[in-house]
């Protein structure tokens, strides 16, 4: 926008003396004697009288260009400036929504509800979902952003990038660990299970030791051995959700967003002088 101002006053600087002087220079050479073999139609007041009104003629033009030359420049800047203002706007926005997409108690909600079979589904399709979007707005930013050199947008790239990286690395552990996890069993199922087992084995009570007796009772035993293991595939669970509250690399995406839009911002505000 400077380079363009120069351009102006340049032409104004040249024009401005262009157009006072050559009345100036006209009244001299016509005042002047001239050579036998030059011939002027018409007396000098005459060329006066025309010369003023041509020269009228080029000064009016010259503001009116002059001013629609003003107008289009500072047309062209207000559009600019609209533009950069609009894609901070989405900037901003879109930004936002991906930092406050990344919610990482999103994987460990499915704690809350281990011990419910309705709400514990739920949560694994959320966690499906989940997965799903982060995949689709890491690909989305990267194709958008993929060749970008600037230092600002590298930074944030980089630790978007990471962060996001660890989170569906996070969400597969979960998912693991889900799938290994047997199903729940009450207390008081589990102690109805111990006790036929006991009573079975001490032959106390039972005389039927026909096979489906016996694949029943395998069964049984095999419920109440998937009691510990569930609780020791919890407790790997409940170390996976300590390292996901630990996680810190967000507030490093969050410095990164902050110190793009500023740079954004800088930018419009230097535009706007």
């Amino acid at each position: 926008m400077k380079q363009k101002k120069i351009k102006v006053i340049y032409i104004v600087a040249v024009a401005v003396p262009a157009i006072i002087g050559l009345p100036i220079f006209l009244n001299w050479l016509l005042i002047k004697n001239t050579p036998q073999s030059f011939k002027v139609v018409g007396e000098g007041k005459d060329w006066l009288t025309f010369y003023g009104s041509y020269i009228g003629g080029i000064i009016a033009a010259s503001i009116s260009f002059i001013i629609l030359l003003i107008t289009i420049i500072h047309n062209k800047k207000n559009s600019e400036i609209n533009r950069q203002e609009e894609n901070l706007r989405r900037l901003e926005d879109d930004l936002k929504n991906r930092v406050a997409q990344l919610d990482f108690s999103k994987i460990t909600n499915v704690m809350l509800v281990l011990n419910d079979y309705d709400r514990f589904k739920e949560e694994i399709l959320k966690l499906d979902t989940f997965y799903q979007e982060l995949m689709y707005s890491s690909n989305s930013f990267k194709l958008i952003y993929g060749d970008e050199i600037d230092g600002k947008i590298t930074n944030f790239k980089s630790s978007y990038t990471l962060c996001i990286s660890d989170l569906l690395q996070y969400i597969n552990e979960m998912k693991v660990f889900i799938s290994k996890l047997p199903p729940y069993i009450s207390n008081e199922k589990a102690l109805i299970l111990k006790r036929t087992v006991f009573d079975y084995n001490s032959n106390s009570i039972w005389t039927d030791k026909s096979n489906s007796k016996i694949i029943e009772i395998e069964g049984y035993r095999e419920q109440i051995e998937s009691i510990s293991q569930r609780e020791s595939i919890i407790k790997e669970m409940g170390q996976l959700s300590k390292n996901i509250n630990n996680y810190t690399l967000i507030d490093a995406v969050y410095t990164a967003a902050k110190l793009w839009i500023k740079a954004e911002r800088e930018k419009l505000a230097t535009l706007k002088k």
